[in-house]
């Protein structure tokens, strides 16, 4: 299943993170960047 991230206001580096299927992840974090937001949003 295809999901539109963009349609739910995701900018386009947090649609790649959450496009993004690898097992392990690794960011680095600063204030609103909107990570706390697009993380959960995947599960």
């Amino acid at each position: 299943m295809i999901i539109d991230y963009s349609k739910f206001g995701f900018l386009p580096y947090q649609i790649a993170w959450l496009e993004d299927r690898s097992q392990i992840k690794i960011c680095e974090k600063s204030r609103r960047v909107g990570m706390s937001l697009c993380r959960p949003s995947r599960m």
